[in-house]
């Protein structure tokens, strides 16, 4: 069984500050955004969905 990286709420709670705040229609919080990456990372992707998705993301993020 693989055990991959996930940060725990605790971890989460001390760079909560340094992060965004979530607006508008969100489907996801911080803490499930950062685990999905973190799964990414050590996994891999396909290049093409991550591209896209990683874009998609960021609009997200910085359009406030």
């Amino acid at each position: 069984m693989l055990v991959w990286m996930k940060l725990t709420k605790v971890q989460y709670e001390r760079i909560a500050d340094c992060l965004p705040r979530q607006w508008g229609n969100v489907s996801m919080t911080n803490l499930q955004l950062l685990n999905a990456l973190f799964y990414m990372v050590e996994h891999g992707c396909k290049m093409a969905w991550a591209t896209q998705t990683l874009w998609q993301l960021a609009y997200q993020f910085t359009r406030g």
